[in-house]
């Protein structure tokens, strides 16, 4: 999905107009949450709102499941898209 490569350097993806849609294939990749019921899902969502441990706990739940590596270190060449492309049906 992202993410560099063995070098080091960020991973470009290729423009819109040079990506073959058919050949393109998702990979889930592999996530780790806890698995949380009653009293230690409470505990849990306590500790996520408090405003000293709810960063702490975000910020490493993510970089556990390589969510900060995965566009940061991805350059995309096309320019942002303020307005949708198609008209709403």
């Amino acid at each position: 999905m992202g993410g560099s490569n063995s070098t080091g350097r960020p991973r470009a993806m290729p423009p819109v107009e040079e990506v073959d849609i058919a050949a393109v294939r998702y990979k889930s990749p592999a996530l780790q949450a806890p698995h949380l019921t009653g009293f230690s899902l409470r505990a849990f969502l306590w500790l996520m709102e408090s405003p000293l441990l709810g960063p702490l706990i975000t910020s490493v739940l993510k970089s556990q499941n390589n969510m900060p590596q995965m566009l940061q270190q991805t350059v995309i060449p096309e320019r942002p898209m303020y307005f949708p492309e198609y008209p709403p049906q």
